[in-house]
C-alpha cells in the first residue's frame, strides 16, 4: 500500500497567501481547518516532506482536499466552499520521494 502527500503548486488569484508555481517547489500541506476565518480556511505548509500530512490512499488525499466548510458551506455564487482548492496541489507517491526523505532525515546536511 502507498503512502500519499499533497504538494502544493500554486494558489488562485486572490488566495492567502498567494503561490506561484515557481515559489512551491517544496511546499508540503501539513494541515487544513476549513472553518477557520469565518469558513475562508486555514492551511499549514511545511518544506519538508518528512513533515507533511500522509494519506493511506488517493482517495483520503483527494477528500481531505475537497473539505467543505461547515461554517460557511456555500460561496456568494452558491457553490460549495472549498478552501483549500483555492490551491493547485499535485498528489504525490511518497515511495517516489525517497531522495527528498533521505534528506530530510535528521543529521543529515541539506545540498547547498
Amino acid at each position: 500500500m502507498s503512502t500519499w502527500v499533497l504538494r502544493v503548486a500554486s494558489t488562485t488569484p486572490g488566495a492567502v497567501p498567494a503561490v506561484t508555481p515557481d515559489q512551491a517547489p517544496e511546499m508540503w500541506v501539513s494541515a487544513y481547518d476549513p472553518d477557520a476565518q469565518q469558513g475562508r480556511g486555514y492551511v499549514e505548509t511545511v518544506n519538508h516532506v518528512s513533515a507533511a500530512r500522509r494519506f493511506d490512499d488517493v482517495t483520503a488525499a483527494l477528500e481531505f482536499w475537497r473539505q467543505p466548510s461547515t461554517v460557511a458551506p456555500l460561496r456568494p455564487d452558491g457553490q460549495p466552499n472549498r478552501p483549500l482548492t483555492a490551491w493547485s496541489i499535485l498528489l504525490e507517491r511518497l515511495d517516489d520521494l525517497d531522495e527528498l526523505l533521505e534528506r530530510d532525515e535528521p543529521g543529515k546536511a541539506s545540498p547547498a
